[in-house]
């Protein structure tokens, strides 16, 4: 390792550590006041990365002979807590064995019987700004090719020793990752050269204010329609197109592996400045992963079949002959 390695890696453990242990300080206190009352059975630390929350997950027995009523865990309000028995019959006792307090929440102890495994959940809003860029690395590459185009997608946790040293039993959920995909490349690959025209000049009707600059507008819009090979109405075309760009829709022109899984896809701003829908830049699609303790590094690699994408874009317009 050359010595601008060992300084990077110093500095960055210089942010990370008082991040961590930030984070898993609410579980250490959770634990440590948890013992008083219950038999710690195993306990878990979830960053729910969408949510920008922490999820602590405690299974526990209760102690006999313990001359309480209620336990009162006050380390903040809750977004949620959920408590459920795991020894048979499952059930979720939330409602019965759980009261919500200004700061925290209470157990009810007589709710709860000797020899049964629990299970209980707390979520926290996380404080921390700009958490997930400071403890994870993110990278996203493009693979050239001449059919369809790969991204590959790598994360990784930074310094792993100091999630050894302080929490190992800690995950990141749903890391989300955003790759934008150019599609309007293959768009005007297949948009006739006479539908480009029109649409130009309908955008002109409708932004302009100048009384002339219409009438001439109208009359080359009459023009490009009355010389077009197809009679098909630009605003069912239109209509039809946007179909092809729904979140349903698109998906499958997405095939992710691995390590990730594909979540959802939106579009991006459009290609005209126009007061309709024409068609995006780029279609915004978003993956996640999970990183853990004993699974620090994830890769992947996102597939955009821009041939199939064509192919349905040209079906519109009858471009595929």
């Amino acid at each position: 390792m050359n010595a601008e390695s060992i300084i990077l890696g110093a500095s960055t453990k210089l942010v990370v550590e008082p991040v961590v242990k930030s984070i898993v300080g609410m579980a250490q206190s959770l634990s440590k006041d948890f013992k008083e009352c219950f038999i710690m059975e195993g306990q878990k630390l979830s960053i729910l990365c969408p949510e920008n929350a922490q999820k602590h997950t405690i299974f526990f027995k209760i102690k006999k002979n313990i001359l309480i009523s209620g336990f009162k865990i006050l380390k903040g309000n809750a977004r949620k807590v959920t408590l459920m028995t795991i020894s048979a019959p499952i059930e979720d006792i939330t409602h019965k064995a759980i009261r919500r307090l200004d700061g925290g929440f209470e157990i009810n102890y007589k709710e709860l019987s000797e020899d049964t495994l629990y299970w209980l959940e707390v979520e926290y809003d996380l404080e921390t700004k700009g958490i997930l860029d400071k403890i994870v690395r993110r990278s996203v590459s493009r693979e050239p090719s001449n059919a369809d185009i790969g991204y590959w997608m790598q994360a990784g946790l930074k310094n792993l020793d100091i999630f050894k040293t302080e929490y190992k039993n800690i995950e990141l959920k749903d890391l989300d990752f955003f790759v934008d995909l150019a599609v309007y490349n293959d768009i005007k690959t297949k948009i006739p050269v006479y539908f480009q025209n029109q649409l130009k000049v309908a955008v002109g009707l409708i932004e302009s204010r100048d009384r002339n600059e219409k009438i001439n507008l109208a009359y080359e819009d009459l023009k490009l329609k009355s010389a077009q090979p197809s009679k098909q109405d630009i605003r069912l075309v239109l209509n039809e197109l946007q179909n092809v760009f729904s979140p349903d829709k698109f998906k499958k022109f997405i095939n992710v592996d691995k390590d990730f899984k594909y979540f959802q896809s939106f579009r991006g701003e459009d290609f005209y400045n126009a007061t309709f829908p024409t068609w995006p830049r780029f279609m915004k699609v978003v993956c996640r992963t999970d990183l853990s303790y004993d699974n620090p590094a994830s890769e992947g690699k996102l597939i955009y079949k821009s041939g199939d994408f064509r192919e349905d874009v040209g079906k519109i317009f009858n471009m595929n002959k």
